[in-house]
């Protein structure tokens, strides 16, 4: 309400509204307005907030304008820790924005310390956690070779038979997979035979496993399956001769006899 108006007061606002600012509009210059708020709510209204002076009500004939010079015209980037001196040579400063991150800004007179992580030696020899087993297998039928490695940098695997590295021969097919070897032994026969070994060798060294691959061919899965019990028994553990001047005994649907 104006100063001079006694004790009638006028609501400038016909409805509450929730923002704490308001413009008063239709004001005149020179005239000296007291100004009071009240705050709403479903419990009623608070008691009203007045201003002790009144406001004198004055024509803005231009904005100041401020001009920033060319020096200061740039980005500023700096580390997190650096100190950042601006120094702004205006002697009438009305409002002022800079555009800085307060997230890479930090006062001079604080000093960050950046905490010390400390680092892990990732670095580790080749370590075979799964080792090669020795198989049997059959003529013209495909057979892998399976074992696990670990170790950083990534070890480069090598694969020999008999002690001679297996070169590219279209009948091997090496792979490697999440630390996992295999090797595929494409229709062997008992000429691929032997002791196979998987070596992984990176800057920290070497390490090595082997197996043995036993390749027989039909005719004599066939002739073994058909011997007897006995016979077969001791085939296998004379290494596939019969032992001279053993006497064998075998029980059949004949009955049985000395052999």
């Amino acid at each position: 309400m104006p100063a001079d108006s006694g004790s009638d007061w006028k609501a400038v606002n016909q409805e509450p509204f929730l923002s704490t600012r308001y413009t008063v509009p239709n004001l005149s210059s020179g005239d000296k307005i007291h100004v009071r708020v009240t705050a709403l709510s479903a419990s009623g209204s608070s008691a009203p907030a007045t201003l002790e002076q009144p406001v004198l009500i004055r024509e803005i004939l231009q904005l100041p304008k401020i001009r920033m010079p060319r020096h200061l015209r740039e980005t500023y980037v700096r580390h997190v820790g650096d100190a950042v001196n601006i120094m702004i040579p205006f002697q009438v400063a009305r409002e002022l924005e800079l555009c800085l991150n307060p997230e890479l800004i930090i006062s001079s007179e604080t000093t960050y310390q950046p905490e010390k992580i400390p680092q892990r030696d990732m670095m580790e020899p080749p370590k075979f956690t799964q080792p090669l087993t020795d198989r049997t297998t059959t003529r013209g039928y495909s057979t892998h070779l399976f074992c696990s490695v670990r170790g950083f940098p990534q070890p480069k695997i090598i694969w020999l038979k008999n002690q001679m590295e297996i070169r590219e021969d279209p009948k091997y097919i090496a792979m490697i997979e999440q630390g996992v070897c295999s090797l595929e032994i494409r229709k062997p026969s008992p000429f691929d035979g032997g002791v196979y070994t998987c070596k992984a060798v990176n800057a920290l060294g070497e390490a090595s496993v082997d197996c043995r691959l036993d390749v027989k061919g039909e005719e004599q899965q066939e002739e073994q399956e058909g011997l007897p019990a006995c016979l077969a028994l001791v085939s296998r553990q004379a290494g596939g001769w019969f032992v001279p001047g053993l006497s064998l005994v075998c029980v059949g649907p004949g009955g049985g006899g000395a052999v």
